[in-house]
């Protein structure tokens, strides 16, 4: 006997593109969970065109909040470089673990993708633990 999809099978398909965002599942999977639950609807009581609907612009707004992020996420990644850029050949004091450390930014080096100043050509700083820069 082949089981029936209710209304309220509808309302967790709904609920599904909530956990979807969460668990970061792709499109692919979504309509495959959304072909499945109108493979085994009952005909007698069909899924509303609204809720259909309903599901497919809240992915779509899921989609391109993603694409949002990642505009975000790759302005933030440029912002800094620029910052550090314009740090090359300035003195600056930095917290450490010890005090601080005085130096001139002689370069930056990529470490764990964090741009790192090179003080003096030896000393690494993040250069979110800059206290002055002069």
């Amino acid at each position: 006997m082949v089981s029936s999809v209710s209304n309220s099978s509808v309302q967790s398909g709904v609920n599904s593109l909530e956990a979807m965002r969460k668990s970061g599942m792709d499109k692919e999977a979504f309509f495959k969970l959304l072909v499945t639950e109108l493979t085994y609807q009952n005909p007698m009581d069909p899924v509303d065109n609204k809720d259909f609907i309903a599901q497919l612009a809240q992915f779509s707004s899921l989609e391109e909040m993603q694409s949002m992020g990642k505009g975000f996420s790759e302005l933030a990644k440029n912002s800094q470089w620029s910052y550090v850029s314009g740090l090359i050949g300035r003195g600056v004091v930095a917290a450490v673990d010890d005090g601080k450390v005085y130096g001139t930014v002689s370069s930056i080096v990529l470490q764990d993708n964090i741009p790192m100043l090179v003080l003096d050509g030896k000393t690494l700083v993040n250069p979110n633990t800059l206290l002055e820069v002069k």
